[in-house]
């Protein structure tokens, strides 16, 4: 977990039985100010934290960088938390984010910032007009929900290397029984029966990323057994199932053997087998909302995707499908594909000099759709 986060004030959007989901509220910095109008209304990212749907908090993986160009710009950055699987599906997601823009726009969702011209306190709440929404795998799923889900629309959608572009290919689908990420193992399915269906796991809004000290057999690789659970689901197949909740039937093998089937059909590689003409109809219609493939209309905001060529966690076709379906909406997309590059690179120790220009088109992209629309 990152170590001194900058200031911050933390609010809670939602209570879930004795469980809670909170939100980190990182102020801008507003350069000036005129007349006494309170409470002053200002822009906001909402990032949603990556980590395969299964591990992670608001403070994990904390993108400093963006956090930075973010407040410089005069918008509010907020980390959010939300329910994991399981026991939580992709549902208790949608359900958290509907609840976490509906605090957002309400009363309770005060915060304070200085005027930097002054150095005057000032209360502030978010304009619920001017919203970007933003994150990293996982993460980058969320903000797609986002985009699909609230009113009004956010302004503009930043993914990097997000998940969910396409859910329906062999990667999520079919089970694995050789290396298929580099560098990581196969796993035992016995180490992580309390995970597996049928379970049984109280809510949980966050887990903890943890690490082996250096005595350890391991020192360095994963004390969290949650921080492997997402590969788990995909060495077997079984990622749709924990998604959607439905592990009975199987969704996954309903795909999978139909994608089988239909693989039939298109073994001349003339034609493209495109999931969204064999497997939208095999999605059950209340499952739908989890799958931005689908969902993608001409309304969705403007978006910025970025992707390492080499990302083996979450393959740059993901992106490469959704800007394909978004245009054919008429949404604005924007790729920015790195080369040689794999998952999380944006949080390397020297990104921020290797990338500096990258980074800085982010926040252009951001200020021109928040700030100076």
């Amino acid at each position: 977990m990152p170590q001194n986060l900058p200031p911050h004030t933390t609010l809670t959007y939602k209570t879930i039985g004795d469980h809670t989901a909170s939100l980190d509220v990182f102020p801008p910095i507003i350069r000036a100010i005129t007349g006494n109008i309170t409470p002053h209304y200002v822009p906001a990212l909402v990032f949603f934290h990556g980590g395969g749907l299964t591990v992670g908090t608001r403070k994990s993986w904390f993108a400093h960088w963006l956090h930075r160009r973010t407040t410089e710009s005069g918008i509010t950055f907020i980390s959010v938390d939300y329910q994991l699987m399981p026991p939580g599906t992709g549902h208790d997601v949608v359900s958290d984010i509907r609840d976490l823009f509906t605090f957002i726009g309400g009363d309770n969702a005060t915060f304070k910032a200085k005027v930097e011209n002054t150095g005057d306190e000032i209360i502030c709440k978010i304009d619920i007009n001017a919203i970007a929404v933003a994150g990293p795998s996982a993460g980058g799923l969320g903000a797609y929900l986002a985009a699909g889900i609230v009113q009004p629309k956010p302004k503009a959608l930043l993914s990097l290397y997000g998940m969910g572009g396409d859910f329906l290919t062999p990667y999520y689908l079919e089970q694995k029984h050789e290396v298929f990420v580099p560098g990581r193992e196969i796993l035992d399915p016995n180490d992580f029966k309390e995970f597996l269906y049928p379970f049984s796991l109280p809510t949980l809004t966050g887990s903890e990323l943890e690490y082996h000290p250096n005595d350890h057999p391991t020192p360095g690789l994963p004390a969290n057994p949650r921080m492997r659970l997402g590969r788990l689901y995909l060495q077997l197949g079984n990622y749709l199932d924990y998604y959607t909740g439905d592990h009975s039937p199987s969704l996954s093998e309903i795909l999978r053997i139909k994608r089988r089937e239909v693989s039939e059909d298109y073994r001349d590689g003339t034609t493209a087998l495109r999931s969204e003409d064999w497997g939208a109809p095999l999605i059950p219609s209340g499952h739908r909302v989890l799958f931005p493939q689908f969902n993608v209309t001409p309304d969705w905001p403007e978006m910025f995707l970025v992707h390492g060529t080499d990302d083996y966690l979450v393959y740059l076709s993901e992106s490469q499908n959704l800007k394909s379906i978004a245009e054919a909406a008429g949404v604005k997309v924007t790729l920015k594909t790195v080369e040689g590059k794999g998952h999380t690179f944006d949080l390397h120790p020297e990104a921020e000099v290797e990338f500096n220009d990258l980074f800085d088109e982010i926040k252009d992209f951001l200020k021109r759709k928040l700030v100076h629309p």
